[in-house]
């Protein structure tokens, strides 16, 4: 574990070497970690910028590539590379590199400009008379000038004025005799200097002091070694503040409403069906009930009303809609897991899928139109088959599925930005559930946790402002904590350390 905190280490400090333009520095820490662990995407990446060659860049966007396919800005870079013709050099110079900047300069000037056929011929006749000019003065130069001397001299000779500064000796052209009086010349200022004319450049905007990690606050539900009846939680992101909520027990899934006032929670109803009379029909009802969809204040989670009545064996992952007035969650109370819609006052579930798949996981859009989710409807188990969960994305009404993710073995556990540009999500495609992300139309998928030795990814969440991916990992040890990723995955913050086992996270909505 100390290894991997050195490398990551490592890795962080020549980011922060590359992007102060300490080229040297980048490249040494960089192949350390490559050294160390040669299928670093990230880390080929920032190779790439500081590569001291085209070819040299080449070869490490082409490695980003075989490592991630997907990766579209690698992708992006090798296509200008090759859209330049092959190294050069001068004098030890990559002339393609030059060739390079050259090319970006005149896009961003608005492309090439063209040479106009008048222009050159007027420059060539420019060029002629200036040359013309400078043989007529050099001419009168060469040939003293009389004057008589000031009215006030006593002495009536005649005076030879010299010019009163150094005049070129240029070889004249043959048959061409000109003359000029030098002062008649205006002469230059004796310090003359050229005035200087500033090239404008783009002044970067200042960037925002990122928010303290004591400003995000985090809930979830964790358990005592040896216990399964977790309990509410909160801590801070700087780790401070790690006290329990309230003293409602059994929670085993939870979701905060999105104005921080209320929480959605699922734990075994304790009277069964609401005290139904099941003898008639035989049906048996565990010991500690069935599990239920319940709300309450989330400053006190023991004031709960109870929304759901349903007798499904399973339900799970609570979802607020953004303006409150839903919750959808995964339950298999037809017999398959299936996505649900119940108002947060209560009434009649409303089923949105129906499929012979198993179909959980529901996240809402941020504009509250679409509804993420995982589900197996395009590979069912079959079998000794077990089918591939995949991401999919349908309407609020469950209407027009679509699927975005296609890769081996399972993705699930999809959230959205807060502004609806990428969604996170768990997969385990590399053997270990990591968490990546991609754009929410499917595409730029990107491993977000790597180089975590085999450890189990988890509950994937967006900070409010979108900093920060939070996430519950078993990488430090068998016990699940609370974790800080940004979504470049260079930089992992452990947030909780405690002796709970932790297996539900939320993300306080409110802004930090």
């Amino acid at each position: 574990m100390a290894e991997r905190g050195n490398l990551q280490a490592k890795l962080n400090a020549g980011i922060e070497a590359a992007r102060a333009g300490d080229q040297e520095t980048a490249r040494r820490l960089l192949q350390q970690v490559l050294t160390a662990d040669p299928n670093n995407e990230v880390a080929w990446m920032w190779m790439a910028s500081v590569a001291k060659s085209v070819a040299e860049r080449r070869a490490c966007l082409e490695r980003v590539l075989r490592i991630n396919p997907n990766n579209t800005r690698a992708r992006e870079a090798l296509r200008r590379l090759e859209a330049v013709p092959e190294a050069r050099t001068r004098d030890g110079v990559d002339l393609r590199e030059t060739e390079l900047r050259r090319a970006r300069r005149i896009e961003l000037q608005g492309g090439p400009r063209r040479s106009n056929p008048y222009f050159i011929m007027a420059g060539i006749v420019l060029v002629f008379v200036i040359i013309a000019a400078v043989l007529l003065f050099t001419q009168e130069a060469e040939t003293p000038s009389t004057q008589p001397v000031d009215a006030d001299s006593t002495d009536d000779a005649v005076v030879v004025v010299q010019p009163t500064r150094p005049i070129p000796t240029l070889t004249p052209i043959p048959g061409m005799i000109v003359t000029i009086d030098p002062n008649r010349l205006t002469p230059l200022p004796p310090t003359f200097t050229p005035t200087f004319t500033p090239t404008a450049t783009d002044t970067p905007l200042p960037s925002p002091t990122p928010p303290p990690l004591a400003s995000y606050r985090f809930y979830y539900a964790g358990a005592q070694p040896g216990q399964t009846a977790a309990m509410l939680y909160s801590v801070r992101g700087d780790s401070s503040d790690d006290s329990q909520l309230g003293n409602e027990s059994g929670i085993t899934d939870f979701a905060i409403s999105p104005n921080g006032e209320q929480i959605a929670f699922v734990r075994p109803s304790r009277a069964g069906l609401a005290g139904e009379d099941t003898s008639a029909t035989g049906e048996q009802i565990p010991e500690a009930g069935l599990p239920q969809l319940f709300v309450a204040p989330l400053a006190n989670p023991e004031a709960a009303t109870q929304l759901t009545q349903l007798r499904g064996n399973s339900l799970k992952s609570p979802r607020w809609s953004p303006d409150g007035a839903r919750i959808a969650f995964a339950s298999d109370d037809d017999g398959d897991l299936d996505i649900y819609v119940i108002a947060s006052s209560g009434g009649e579930p409303v089923r949105l899928t129906a499929n012979p798949g198993i179909d959980t996981d529901p996240a809402w859009s941020p504009d509250g139109t679409r509804i993420a989710y995982a589900s197996d409807q395009n590979s069912p188990a079959i079998g000794d088959y077990a089918g591939s969960v995949e991401i999919f994305v349908m309407n609020d009404d469950g209407t027009n599925p679509v699927q975005l993710t296609d890769a081996e073995n399972d993705s699930f556990s999809p959230v959205w930005s807060p502004d609806g540009q990428w969604i996170v999500f768990i997969s385990n495609r590399s053997i270990d559930n990591d968490v990546y992300i991609m754009e929410a139309n499917g595409e730029g998928e990107m491993l977000v946790t790597f180089d975590d030795d085999g450890a189990d990814d988890r509950a994937p969440s967006f900070t409010s402002d979108g900093r920060w991916i939070a996430f519950l990992s078993n990488r430090d040890g068998d016990r699940y904590q609370i974790y800080l990723v940004d979504p470049q995955g260079v930089q992992v913050t452990r947030v909780t350390d405690n002796n709970l086992d932790i297996h539900a996270l939320a993300v306080y909505p409110g802004a930090p």
